[in-house]
């Protein structure tokens, strides 16, 4: 992980994107799960769902954020992008993507692949 930290530009974030992210993380605390479909977002808990467009305006303002961070807003940005859903439970976040219907489990390995295929 610090490998990846070290080289991350937090100039690829911008305060759009950060400002998305802070406002989605919020409901990723309070346990919702949040997937990106084409150009909406789409957020789930227990029988509510709802759904945003990617465009929506959000008032959050992320100046003084460290770069590590960042980094997390970044990759998690990067997850949705890459259709994964995303759900907190306590300080874990939790990646899921649908693979023919079937749950797969990958590798202590897979998880430094999955970062830097995140973050690229």
């Amino acid at each position: 992980m610090n490998m990846i930290l070290d080289n991350f530009d937090s100039n690829k974030i911008t305060p759009e994107i950060l400002n998305t992210i802070i406002y989605l993380n919020g409901y990723l605390c309070d346990n919702w799960t949040v997937e990106k479909r084409e150009k909406k977002y789409i957020l789930k808990k227990d029988s509510i769902k709802f759904i945003i467009n990617d465009n929506f305006n959000s008032n959050e303002i992320g100046i003084d954020i460290d770069n590590k961070t960042k980094f997390i807003y970044y990759f998690l940005y990067k997850s949705l992008i890459n259709k994964w859903n995303i759900k907190k439970r306590k300080n874990n976040y939790v990646f899921l993507k649908k693979h023919q219907r079937k749950n797969v489990y990958f590798t202590d390995d897979y998880i430094t692949t999955f970062m830097k295929e995140q973050i690229n």
